[in-house]
């Protein structure tokens, strides 16, 4: 079965691969940690020097499943003015999914304002994208549709470099959130080698969350939800968390392609720790894996904390 099952994983790489349209972006269930990765606006949304790493292991069971990993530095910056500050941002994206390996750096900046009760913000990312297609991993037989000298198909390590650009608004209040982005503009295409056009389309998202507090104070249900797109598919996030005391949540995940089971713990100083556990929906690939695997770390501090004066704290419940 896990033959059948690399069979597809070689057939969905190589067809039409002389214009090839990329699903470069991995969608990652805990996105309400860190929005960086889909909106710009949001860096600095948390008040505070925020480092977070995801770690995305899909389909465990099933060879050559995507790995994704999602590494991510923001920080706010004082302003002279009252009640406005500015953000940057660093993040590095690693995607490897059967021959390809793709990476992804990019510099995020926003500025950001008091507006009604809440924060508005507008913001700008700049990165570079690196595809590289391991063509010698590829093994063929002999066939009705192809020979194993086919020219259409690489041979030898293949890769290509390009740029791309980002930008989104944002806002945030101190029960609810929304955001508007577009990456990935203009479309990222680059050449692999003479035969092979990789295309990247642009990415929009639309995101928001809101928080119910319960009677108890000690309880919360805190929901988010995501729609991306870029213009020819489609897909969602729906998350629901019970929190209790700000420090411990479960809860549920769902996407299109999967059910997504959530734990997490804020620890001491600033470090949390969130676990979500997917099973595929909507497919048959449940029959061929033990489910996907997603972990969570961030660490959040002050730099300003002792150097006289207050730095702006976010006034989101996260």
């Amino acid at each position: 079965m896990h033959r059948v099952i690399r069979s597809v994983f070689l057939f969905l790489a190589l067809v039409l691969f002389s214009k090839l349209n990329a699903q470069f972006d991995a969608q990652f269930n805990q996105y309400w940690y860190d929005h960086t990765k889909e909106n710009p606006a949001s860096v600095g949304e948390r008040g505070m020097m925020q480092v977070s790493l995801l770690q995305r292991n899909q389909w465990v069971g099933v060879r050559n499943a995507p790995i994704t990993t999602l590494l991510s530095v923001n920080n706010p910056f004082k302003s002279k003015k009252r009640d406005e500050y500015h953000a940057v941002g660093l993040q590095f994206m690693s995607d490897v999914l059967g021959v390809f390996a793709n990476q992804y750096v990019s510099a995020m900046y926003a500025y950001k304002f008091r507006l009604g009760n809440g924060y508005f913000s507008v913001g700008v990312n700049l990165g570079v994208v690196n595809v590289v297609c391991n063509g010698d991993s590829i093994r063929l037989v002999e066939s009705e549709y192809h020979t194993q000298n086919d020219p259409a198909i690489p041979t030898g390590k293949k890769s290509g470099v390009g740029y791309d650009l980002g930008a989104g608004v944002w806002y945030s209040a101190e029960k609810w959130y929304a955001g508007l982005s577009v990456v990935h503009i203009p479309q990222v295409s680059m050449y692999l080698d003479d035969n092979v056009l990789y295309r990247v389309p642009a990415l929009y998202t639309l995101s928001g969350g809101y928080k119910f507090q319960l009677s108890s104070p000690d309880y919360a249900i805190e929901t988010s939800t995501a729609v991306v797109t870029d213009l020819s598919s489609l897909d969602f996030h729906l998350t629901a968390l019970l929190m209790y005391s700000k420090k411990y949540w479960g809860g549920l995940t769902l996407r299109r392609s999967g059910l997504g089971f959530v734990f997490g713990a804020n620890f001491f100083q600033g470090l949390t720790l969130g676990y979500v556990y997917e099973l595929p929906i909507g497919s048959k690939m449940i029959r061929f894996t033990h489910g996907s695997h997603e972990v969570y770390l961030g660490y959040e501090f002050d730099i300003f904390a002792g150097k006289g004066g207050k730095s702006y704290k976010s006034i989101r419940y996260l």
